[in-house]
């Protein structure tokens, strides 16, 4: 999985694209292929995240303005970088969700002070990605 090379984060900029990264991540280990009742829930997380990427970039594109430039003070982003070593793709598929979840969850609050669509569509994921745990698991 070579998309893990997850930018540093310094500012609201660096932190998008830290988001666009982990989007692409994921969007290329959907696109592994798998057997049985993982099939059809990867090919739908698959096409679920590609669209979350490119809400991503739209949103980069179109509501960061000069808020893309505030630094960010005290974010450890090496915490956020999911597992990538799991040679089962369902287990490293709920690693990745879970991680995403965490991360999205623990950036709202900071995307409230400077832009809340963002926000809203960082709660959403984080929610969305909880789901696509428990949907994985089960």
């Amino acid at each position: 999985m070579a998309k893990c090379e997850f930018s540093g984060v310094s500012s609201f900029g660096s932190l998008i694209r830290f988001m666009t990264d982990f989007e692409e991540t994921a969007v290329e280990h959907y696109q592994k292929k798998v057997s049985g009742a993982a099939a059809e829930k990867f090919s739908t997380f698959l096409e679920k995240h590609k669209k979350r990427l490119d809400e991503l970039e739209l949103a980069r594109r179109e509501k960061l303005r000069e808020e893309i430039l505030e630094p960010i003070m005290d974010f450890d982003s090496k915490k956020y970088c999911p597992k990538l070593d799991i040679s089962d793709p369902v287990k490293q598929a709920i690693e990745i969700e879970e991680m995403a979840a965490k991360f999205y969850a623990d950036v709202t609050p900071r995307w409230k002070t400077i832009q809340g669509e963002i926000a809203r569509i960082c709660e959403r994921f984080a929610k969305q990605s909880l789901d696509f745990a428990a949907k994985l698991k089960a």
